[in-house]
């Protein structure tokens, strides 16, 4: 696995360093339900990350979300470091929080307004 790091210091260096510190990385999970998966858990430990980024495929409602998150935060704990977690949210056709009800439906960049913006920013 490389690590992006300055490109003089030889792959070798790179790894070790990475494997004492948290790394920079922000990744997505394979994650459906409330917990993390076996492979999630592996990816963590392996990666150390900085963030993880939820997609649509994780978030299936607000209490399973909460959870995932949880769930996140604990084992970053575990390993010692703390994950910061967000959404690829984009509004519109790419909309990551779809299943969930509470959350407006934004138009997206392309189908937003000047009114639009305004009132989606007071969410």
């Amino acid at each position: 696995m490389l690590i992006p790091l300055a490109a003089h210091y030889p792959q070798e260096v790179v790894v070790s360093y990475y494997e004492h510190h948290q790394s920079p990385l922000i990744i997505g999970i394979d994650s459906t339900g409330s917990r993390l998966t076996e492979q999630s858990i592996s990816t963590l430990k392996n990666t150390k990350p900085y963030g993880v980024i939820l997609m649509f495929k994780n978030i299936k409602s607000v209490p399973q979300t909460k959870s995932l998150i949880q769930s996140i935060h604990e084992y970053g704990k575990s390993l010692g470091i703390r994950i910061k977690v967000g959404v690829d949210e984009e509004g519109g056709v790419v909309s990551r929080f779809g299943a969930l009800p509470q959350y407006p439906d934004y138009p997206g960049i392309k189908g937003s307004t000047p009114q639009s913006r305004i009132e989606h920013s007071q969410f």
